[in-house]
């Protein structure tokens, strides 16, 4: 099923995180994000990377809104409006932004993490939504953080069912994916008829 769709991501542990959930789909690192960096600047190397993609498949760009004062909604927009300014639309391009880094989706269900043997069973749940979510990883658990490995580690034990509850960017990452990746359609098969839920793939 997810053959046919294309990430754009911040860095490698997105790319490790991808590789995981959505196997076999071509991979761009941007390398090009920073609180400071403009969004037109962002988007021209997009754009690049884009170019680069076998045939045309629907594209995800996944960012950080790292320290920006936009909210990652606001973020998003401006991505897409700089996207549209260059020929792609929605369509093509799906853009989430993690509100704040990527480690605020892991940080959305502390109790999932407890299955790790690095988080401690007395890490409880909070609101961490925009917090700076790295500095926080790095407070709960009992030893060194890498991105690449503890950082996509953890990720495998976050269950998108609670974690939609707890974050509003890693529910839209959800929605984005709904029907494009096969871990996130079965995964959000839970919460389908709480949620009324209309746009799952039903042959995923």
């Amino acid at each position: 099923m997810s053959r046919g769709i294309a990430f754009v991501v911040d860095g490698h542990m997105e790319r490790g995180i991808v590789q995981v959930y959505c196997p076999n789909v071509q991979i761009r690192i941007l390398n090009c994000n920073g609180h400071h960096v403009p969004a037109a600047t962002i988007v021209r190397h997009v754009v690049a990377l884009l170019k680069t993609m076998r045939g045309s498949p629907k594209t995800f760009l996944i960012l950080d809104r790292e320290g920006r004062r936009e909210s990652a909604e606001e973020f998003a927009s401006v991505l897409g409006l700089e996207l549209e300014g260059h020929g792609y639309d929605s369509s093509q391009v799906g853009v989430v932004v993690a509100d704040r880094c990527t480690e605020n989706w892991l940080l959305a269900d502390v109790e999932g993490l407890k299955g790790d043997s690095c988080v401690p069973d007395t890490a409880e749940q909070r609101d961490y939504e925009g917090k700076q979510g790295k500095s926080e990883i790095r407070k709960l658990i009992k030893r060194s953080y890498h991105e690449t490995t503890v950082g996509v580690r953890l990720f495998k034990r976050v269950r998108p069912e609670i974690a939609r509850a707890n974050s509003l960017s890693y529910r839209r990452l959800t929605d984005a994916l709904a029907g494009q990746c096969r871990y996130f359609d079965k995964a959000l098969r839970k919460t389908r008829k709480s949620e009324g839920w209309k746009n799952l793939n039903p042959k995923s």
